[in-house]
Formats: structure tokens, C-alpha cells, sequence
């Protein structure tokens, strides 16, 4: 087995859409909705479940107080919050795979597996386990908790006007609630147990948000389903329906619950 098939890799070219330009909006006077959406990968299209949501808030906000964006960097994520001026977020939504941890924004896309390959082989090579920090770095398209710590994230908290007083965040998908998250690896493979050895236990990445921006976040303490709107109904289906009205996602069990600073 050779080093890379040891981390279980699935590498996949995606198209996704751009990210929004930096002028654009963020600069106009305006209270309204933010929808960052990351990779998909196996359920599909996270851009669907986004514009479904815009179309969703269109009820209460006028379309130019939505904006939407493909985010699967988390780099990206504090660069393009640090760039807002005089728009202020009353709702942020984030659609993305995540694990307790971290929300997994680059979810199997092209760029965050060849940064984690690269990490790792290179830790191989020197015949040394691979650092925490390491890691965290490699991890592009994953924000974690620990991610918080960091100086790019405390740049982005320093705007105290980023978010209105009464503004919520929601994490559509897995897991984002569950806390005490412990990361392991099968053998011989040491990478993501490195995470493990600072900053633990984990708290939940939707408790670790809450407290960031100091704003109740919502999220799932389960795995998550696809839901269409059919009939005004939110149904289960074994395929997409040509005519729903809307699609989302939604916990296995119970719903998203809140987190609260």
C-alpha cells in the first residue's frame, strides 16, 4: 500500500461556482442574508440547496440583500468576512459536510486532498509523525475549531459590526453539534490524531462558532438527509422530483438544535 492510498484519499474535479467579488455588495448599506456553500461530493450540488434557501428568504429580504457563495477554502472563508464594511449579516448559512470539529467545506475536492497528500508524504519522507500544526495547515478545506485560535480568524472578530445584534447562524448538514470529537486513523497511518494532541477536548464546531461570534448557531448532533418540497410538504424521495419547490437538508434525528455563547 503505498503512502497515499493510506489516507483513503477520494480525489474529485468539481466545477462549482465563483466566489463573488470582493466589491461587490459587501460595501453597500445593507442588512441581510449571507449563504456560504461548500463541496458536496455525494449528495450533490450544495449550489441547490443554496439558491433553494435565497428563493426561501426572498420572502423576507430583497434579492439584493442575499448574497451566495461557493466557499471550500477556509482561508477564503476569513478573507472574505474580514472584507465586509457596511453590510451587516442578520443570518449566515452554511451548507457543508462536517464532523463535531470542524465543517468540512473542500469535502473530497481537488485542492484540499492534494494539500493533505502533500502533509502527509512529506512527514513520511523526514520518517517523523506529522504535527498538529502541520495538519491544521494542510486542512485548507476544513474549518476547525481550533481554527478560531488563529490570528487570521481573531482579524475577522475585531469587526464588531460584521454581524446585526439579533443575527443567527445555521450549519446545514452532519455532525456540526456533536462535542468531545476524538480523531483517529487506521494504522500504521498517524495524521489526523494529531489533531488530538492540542486544544481537547473538542467542542462541537457550531458551540466553537457560537461563542466566536458570540451569535446562537444552529446544528445537527446527527447524519442529515436531502428533503424536497412537494406539495408544501418537505418529503423524503429516492430521486429529485421534476417539480419541487424547494430542496434542503435535514438531521436523521430530531432537528438542529441551538447553541448559545
Amino acid at each position: 500500500m503505498d503512502e497515499i492510498d493510506e489516507l483513503n484519499l477520494i480525489v474529485a474535479e468539481i466545477d462549482g461556482r465563483n466566489v463573488l467579488d470582493w466589491d461587490v455588495t459587501l460595501n453597500i448599506k445593507n442588512l441581510g442574508v449571507l449563504i456560504f456553500y461548500g463541496n458536496g461530493a455525494e449528495l450533490g450540488d450544495f449550489g441547490q440547496f443554496a439558491e433553494s434557501l435565497k428563493k426561501e428568504k426572498l420572502k423576507t429580504y430583497p434579492k439584493e440583500n442575499i448574497i451566495i457563495v461557493s466557499m471550500q477554502n477556509k482561508n477564503l472563508f476569513f478573507d472574505y468576512l474580514s472584507k465586509f464594511n457596511k453590510f451587516q449579516i442578520e443570518e449566515l448559512h452554511v451548507f457543508s459536510h462536517a464532523a463535531g470539529g470542524g465543517l468540512y467545506l473542500g469535502y473530497h475536492n481537488q485542492e484540499s486532498a492534494t494539500s493533505r497528500t502533500i502533509a502527509y508524504n512529506q512527514s513520511v519522507r523526514r520518517g517523523t509523525k506529522i504535527t498538529y500544526e502541520e495538519v491544521i495547515e494542510a486542512e485548507v478545506g476544513a474549518l476547525f475549531t481550533d481554527d478560531y485560535l488563529t490570528k487570521k480568524a481573531l482579524k475577522v472578530k475585531s469587526n464588531k459590526t460584521l454581524f446585526s445584534p439579533t443575527a443567527t447562524i445555521k450549519f446545514w448538514g452532519c455532525n456540526s453539534g456533536v462535542s468531545n470529537w476524538v480523531y483517529s486513523d487506521t494504522p500504521p497511518t498517524y495524521y489526523w490524531s494529531a489533531l488530538n494532541e492540542k486544544n481537547t477536548p473538542k467542542p462541537s464546531i457550531a458551540q466553537a462558532t457560537a461563542d466566536f461570534f458570540q451569535r446562537e448557531t444552529f446544528g445537527a448532533t446527527s447524519g442529515s438527509h436531502i428533503e424536497f418540497l412537494v406539495n408544501g410538504k418537505w418529503q423524503i424521495m429516492k430521486k429529485q422530483p421534476k417539480n419541487h419547490q424547494g430542496i434542503r437538508l435535514h438531521p436523521d434525528k430530531g432537528n438542529y438544535n441551538s447553541y448559545k455563547p
